[in-house]
């Protein structure tokens, strides 16, 4: 059923009509949303988003045009489903919802991290279960009633404020609150009370600026692909492998993210000789 968009048409509706469209839209916009999640669990196990970008996440952000938080969201609750395919009826009927699908599966991998456990496909079936009708505080209540500590870890996480600005909570060691008012002492002649935001970047400035140098000495020593834009944990790669001949001179270098370094080793040797040769 196709609905009329401009405000005008939705003003002549009776009162009956745009209460059932509006019903029809939100079943719409989940049945599309679920079917968005199972594009992003094949365009993941395709790879389909190193083309371009070194995670799933930065190609639903850039190219799908979902802010950060959105992006996390739908990626988390797609991971969810994998498990639980339970989960597609609950979400198709509003049972349970894409920021509380988003924080189970946050919960469980947080949880994993901290304890080494997995929780198992009965574990999270049950959790699916009872988050049915609960809104995401009452589904943050929940998981903290299971595991204060990972609740705990989870809220450490930075959350978006605005379109710039990021909110996070962090509990502070005594001995790093200690080093903290080392610094205030260090840096008061340039601020006498500083913010711990300001005293963050203080250390930022003072850790860029003894990488700097360094930075500046590598720049021309290793190319850096250009297939995506990450800088986190770069690898150091020989364009034409070692085993396959290749030598250690700077024209054989260059700096792959993880994903990407991965898609190469992945390649027969005859591709990626190609690709070094530009054929």
């Amino acid at each position: 059923m196709k609905f009329e968009l401009s405000q005008s048409s939705v003003k002549t509706l009776q009162d009956h009509e745009l209460l059932s469209r509006a019903h029809a839209l939100a079943q719409d916009e989940r049945r599309a949303g679920i079917a968005l999640l199972h594009h992003l669990r094949e365009i993941e196990r395709r790879r389909l988003y190193a083309r371009s970008h070194g995670s799933l996440h930065e190609y639903v952000v850039r190219e799908l045009g979902y802010s950060d938080g959105a992006a996390h969201r739908r990626i988390s609750a797609m991971r969810l489903l994998q498990v639980v395919p339970e989960l597609e009826a609950k979400l198709q009927s509003g049972a349970v919802s894409l920021s509380t699908a988003s924080q189970v599966q946050n919960f469980v991998r947080a949880e994993k991290r901290m304890t080494g456990s997995e929780a198992s496909a009965q574990e999270l079936r049950s959790l699916v279960t009872a988050i049915e009708g609960k809104s995401s505080r009452q589904t943050e209540a929940m998981l903290a009633a299971r595991s204060p500590q990972v609740a705990m870890a989870i809220r450490e996480r930075p959350r978006s404020i605005d379109g710039s600005n990021l909110q996070v909570t962090v509990v502070l060691s005594a001995e790093l609150q200690e080093k903290l008012q080392k610094l205030r002492d260090r840096f008061s002649h340039q601020n006498s009370n500083p913010s711990l935001a300001e005293q963050l970047e203080m250390l930022a400035d003072f850790a860029l600026r003894k990488m700097e140098p360094r930075k500046e000495a590598n720049r021309e020593a290793v190319v850096k692909d250009v297939r995506c834009a990450r800088t986190h944990l770069l690898q150091l790669d020989h364009r034409l492998p070692r085993a396959w001949g290749g030598g250690n001179e700077l024209t054989n270098l260059q700096l792959l993210c993880a994903v990407h370094n991965q898609l190469k080793s992945d390649r027969l040797p005859h591709e990626t000789l190609c690709a070094v040769l530009g054929e």
